[in-house]
């Protein structure tokens, strides 16, 4: 499962275009791998316009096992063919981002994916993903599905959203080591959703 759209926003002092993933199967997914590309139109030294596809570097594009959520991060560094892009241009050009996942069901042995592209208008900036994971009343973390395509602004802009020169890599956020709640866990249906009072969403939560 991938978003509807993708962000860019500051991220540990770095500014970064973010996707999110899920895993709503039951099982998990091994061996998974992320790849990112740009496509975008491009003027030749001999003023044709080309279309041309970028790869984009990934800050992790690789875990051993997919259980619940990924965060896929790309810097937008002196290394980025997005370094100084703003969403105007991104539009100008007819950017598109294309991001696919693949990995084994560890059930069936069998290969899995998935493939999302974002255009231009589909990239937004400044802004966060929504917060999906929390707490239900014993204390076992949980996440709610129905918020996974929320974006939010960012509030307070830690510093402009311009590249840095050197930085440390930002690690992602995965998530593993999770089963789904029913309704006959200990946790009742009213104080999980304390969390998000207008929800009734899927939850999965730690044992």
């Amino acid at each position: 499962m991938l978003p509807h759209a993708a962000v860019v926003a500051v991220f540990d002092g770095m500014p970064m275009l973010m996707f999110r993933a899920a895993n709503e199967r039951d099982n998990q997914i091994l061996e998974a791998h992320v790849h990112a590309a740009l496509v975008r139109d491009e003027w030749t030294a001999e003023g044709q316009v080309m279309r041309r596809f970028h790869d984009l570097k990934l800050v992790r594009e690789y875990s051993p096992v997919f259980a619940l959520t990924m965060t896929i991060m790309h810097q937008l560094d002196e290394g980025s063919p997005l370094y100084g892009a703003i969403a105007q241009t991104l539009t100008a050009s007819n950017a598109d981002a294309i991001i696919t996942l693949t990995g084994i069901d560890d059930t069936f042995a069998q290969t899995v994916y998935a493939r999302h592209s974002y255009i231009a208008g589909e990239i937004h900036w400044n802004r966060r993903f929504a917060d999906i994971i929390g707490s239900t009343a014993d204390g076992r973390r949980a996440i709610n599905f129905n918020r996974f395509h929320n974006t939010e602004p960012v509030d307070p802009a830690p510093r402009p959203l311009q590249p840095r020169r050197g930085s440390d890599q930002a690690s992602d956020g995965g998530e593993t080591s999770w089963v789904r709640i029913t309704a006959s866990d200990t946790a009742s249906t009213s104080s999980r959703r304390t969390l998000y009072p207008h929800s009734t969403a899927t939850w999965r939560s730690t044992a």
